[in-house]
């Protein structure tokens, strides 16, 4: 039988995709973590903020989404130094078009338009710069072009999206109109009563994909979360290259939750269960791993990252209300 996703709840969306991490043997990093700065996200009008998700704008501005106390969601675009530059949009909760029921996460493309992949209405959401509604593409389902759970969404030069379909264990590229270019991982079977797909753990294969980015040369990445690892896929071809495996050493992955390509075309991946930062080349060779918990108090969480051209890498913590900017610091002997 295949197995029943779960509906996502705001701990998902806050970064807990893992069990528990008491009672484990220590995690090992190769440098020590240097937090460079924080960013307040109360911003000017001092409310509380709870984000959950982070992106760079083309000209370095620090685009930070978030929930607010009592419901609904709010993007806050901030200066690298933390200065609160502007609120761009809030979002009051609910089912109806242009309403944010379980926001997921955000991307931008190359002309400032904002997606929110919304996890319970199962469909991506497109705003404008400033927070207009632009288009919604997607609905509830296991045929190509529909969703369950989308987590993570990318955007492509050409504006093609990337979206992590969570529950349908699979990964869809769409054309900017919404319509399906490419589809990887489960398929639906005509002949299968279940209106869920099942998970696989074969190459091109997903349980429960969480992150999703293009690299420079349109390649896909897949934070293909509860195998504990990465894969590369062709827009064409499907499956390139996979790597990871359950562990605590440094380059070992544990419940990898999200990612990004750097500057130098290395992968950059939040482990989640690992509670670390880690950088590996395209074919999966481990460069440095950072072990956040030596940088943001214990017990807190993170979901999602971003990283500009210097190699610091934004990580938004939930509960303390903060975007750290971390990089990595001296090699650990």
């Amino acid at each position: 039988m295949p197995e029943r996703p779960r509906k996502l709840d705001e701990g998902d969306r806050a970064g807990r995709a893992g069990p528990d991490h008491a009672d484990r043997p220590p995690l090992t990093a190769t440098h020590a973590s240097e937090v460079v700065s924080e960013i307040d996200v109360r911003a000017g009008d001092g409310l509380a903020r709870v984000p959950f998700s982070v992106v760079l704008s083309d000209d370095g501005d620090v685009v930070v989404f978030s929930f607010l106390p009592g419901g609904g969601s709010v993007l806050d675009r901030f200066a690298p130094d933390g200065a609160h530059l502007q609120v761009l949009a809030k979002f009051e909760p609910g089912h109806e078009r242009g309403r944010l029921s379980g926001p997921a996460g955000v991307a931008s493309d190359g002309a400032g338009n904002l997606y929110v992949p919304d996890s319970d209405r199962c469909c991506i959401v497109k705003f404008s710069p400033t927070g207009e509604l632009v288009d919604e593409f997607g609905q509830e389902g296991t045929a190509e072009g529909e969703l369950r759970g989308p987590r993570d969404v990318d955007a492509a030069a050409d504006g093609a999206m990337i979206i992590a379909d969570t529950e349908n264990h699979r990964v869809q590229i769409w054309e900017p109109d919404g319509t399906v270019r490419a589809c990887f991982g489960a398929e639906e079977d005509e002949d299968e009563e279940s209106a869920y797909l099942e998970s696989g753990s074969g190459e091109g294969e997903f349980h429960r994909p969480y992150g999703v980015t293009f690299d420079e040369a349109g390649a896909l990445w897949v934070a293909d979360t509860n195998n504990h690892r990465v894969q590369r896929l062709s827009m064409t071809d499907g499956f390139e290259h996979a790597f990871g495996h359950v562990g605590e050493e440094a380059g070992a992955l544990h419940y990898p939750i999200d990612l990004r390509i750097d500057s130098a075309g290395r992968a950059v991946v939040a482990d989640e269960g690992g509670r670390r930062i880690q950088w590996f080349s395209t074919d999966g060779k481990l460069e440095r791993a950072l072990l956040l918990v030596e940088a943001m108090p214990e017990g807190t969480s993170f979901a999602d990252v971003d990283v500009d051209d210097d190699g610091i890498v934004y990580v938004p913590v939930g509960p303390i209300g903060k975007v750290f900017r971390v990089r990595a610091g001296e090699p650990k002997s």
